[in-house]
């Protein structure tokens, strides 16, 4: 079931997934923090055994020709003067949370993606993270 489908913008959509984020983090019984607004690279913040860490939240509704997910990790900024496209390798988060349409979701460390420019896929090397 596609529950993005309706969505009418990539807001709507990215305020899915961080209710998912949210969701998920409660349920395990992290504490989470949200920032007063969306100018930082990172979407929450949440309390892991102590420790603070910042959570980029990701929704992706397409799929690469091999049938799997493929989520944009870049940001894309709009201001008043220009429009611009941040990498993914410049965004300072430590881990990154990503649902699908199907809300399947996965809770992946910076290190595994710091590399990607832009996209990657969530082939089975991402099954561990899968939450």
């Amino acid at each position: 079931m596609n529950l993005m489908a309706n969505c009418k913008n990539t807001k709507i959509q990215g305020s899915i997934g961080l209710g998912q984020a949210i969701a998920y983090f409660t349920k395990t019984g992290y504490t989470v923090s949200i920032p007063l607004n969306d100018s930082q690279d990172y979407d929450l913040i949440v309390e892991i055994d102590e420790k603070l860490y910042k959570v980029q939240v990701k929704t992706t509704t397409i799929k690469g020709k091999s049938g799997y997910y493929q989520p944009y990790i870049r940001q894309t900024c709009k201001n008043t003067k220009r429009n611009y496209t941040k990498a993914a390798t410049a965004l300072k988060y430590d881990y990154l949370f990503v649902t699908t349409d199907n809300l399947q979701s996965w809770f992946i460390p910076k290190k595994v993606v710091n590399h990607i420019k832009t996209s990657f896929v969530l082939n089975a090397d991402f099954d561990k993270y899968k939450v």
